[in-house]
Order: C-alpha cells, then sequence, then structure tokens
C-alpha cells in the first residue's frame, strides 16, 4: 500500500482542521537497534502470520522521521508526532538504550509511531522525496 495514497485518502476525507489519527510500528525502536547490532532481523513486526493471510504482517515499518514527511507533504499540520512502548520487552536493552544515550539518538524508539494531524488549507506538495526514489505515478506503465 503506498503510504502517500493512506495520507492523501485521509485528507480528502476531513474538513479543514480535521484531525487524523495513524499508529505504526517503529522500525528504530531500542528492540530494532539491539536486533540489528546482535545480527538479527530489525523487523519488530515482520513475523509471518498464516492465519492472518496476507494482512498478518507489516510489509513495511517506519521511522519518525518519514512519518513527519508523509503528513507535511500531504498538507497536514502535525499536532503530536511521538512514540510508546506498547509490547513486552524482549531482550535486556540497558547497553542498546546507554549507547544511543551517548550517541545522542536516544528519542523517538518506542515500538509504535503515534501521529495526530490537522487537515490544513495547504495543498498537497507532492511524493516526499525521503521515502520514493521516483514519482510513482511517472514510473508505472
Amino acid at each position: 500500500m503506498d503510504p502517500y495514497h493512506v495520507f492523501l485518502e485521509a485528507r480528502r476525507c476531513l474538513r479543514s482542521g480535521g484531525v487524523f489519527c495513524l499508529s505504526t510500528s517503529n522500525a528504530a525502536c531500542y528492540d530494532s537497534c539491539f536486533s540489528v547490532l546482535n545480527g538479527l532481523s530489525p523487523y519488530t513486526f515482520g513475523y509471518y502470520h498464516p492465519q492472518c493471510g496476507v494482512y498478518g504482517h507489516h510489509n513495511r515499518e517506519y521511522v519518525v522521521s518519514e512519518i513527519q514527511s508523509l503528513g507535511d507533504c500531504s498538507g497536514f499540520d502535525t499536532i503530536t508526532l511521538t512514540t510508546r512502548d506498547l509490547y513486552g520487552i524482549r531482550f535486556d536493552l540497558t547497553e542498546t538504550i546507554e549507547m544511543m544515550k551517548s550517541l545522542k539518538r536516544a528519542d523517538n524508539r518506542g515500538h509504535v509511531i503515534l501521529y495526530l494531524g490537522s487537515r490544513s488549507d495547504r495543498e498537497p506538495s507532492g511524493y516526499p522525496t525521503d521515502l520514493y526514489l521516483t514519482d510513482p505515478l511517472k514510473s508505472t506503465g
């Protein structure tokens, strides 16, 4: 699913000042950082669940800056953009957290990104370049 299209559809359905609420997996949570540093898959919600069919896993996990870009480019003003741990911690993250703090990269490391955006009167500016290599509409047949 095209994430920019999701934001545009939310914008289309809302009147000016209407609020769009989104939650999605955070690819940069502490669990993911730990996993990468230990040679494991960073996807915290990428497990396939056969009982759920094609919707039984996340096809893409995002980072906070990508959600910010999607909102900005889609004509939303950000009200809230934060992360939270809503699930149990799988690993001892003490060393990972200390390392991220020493690198000044400890912000927004919860499992889930929470976004609230208000529909502005500003027109959408187009696909965010940090998420798309090319304009999908120009690169399809």
